[in-house]
C-alpha cells in the first residue's frame, strides 16, 4: 500500500474518519514505521545505523 507518495497517510486519515476521529495538526505520522517514535529529552543522543549506508546521530538540546 505505501508507495512513498502519501498514500499510506491518506489511508490512515480515511480509516480514522470511519471511527469518528482525525489526524490533528502537529501529530507525527510515521508511515511504514515498524516501531513507535521514541520520546527524548534535552541532553539525550540517538543514533541509527544503516549497514553499508552508514550512520546518523542527533543530540537533543
Amino acid at each position: 500500500m505505501a508507495s512513498g507518495d502519501g498514500t499510506a497517510v491518506a489511508w490512515l486519515a480515511n480509516t480514522l474518519a470511519t471511527f469518528g476521529t482525525a489526524l490533528e495538526a502537529g501529530q507525527s505520522v510515521l508511515p511504514g514505521a515498524m516501531t513507535t517514535a521514541p520520546f527524548v529529552a534535552a541532553g539525550q543522543e540517538a543514533e541509527a545505523r544503516f549497514g553499508l549506508l552508514g550512520a546518523v546521530s542527533v543530540h537533543f538540546v
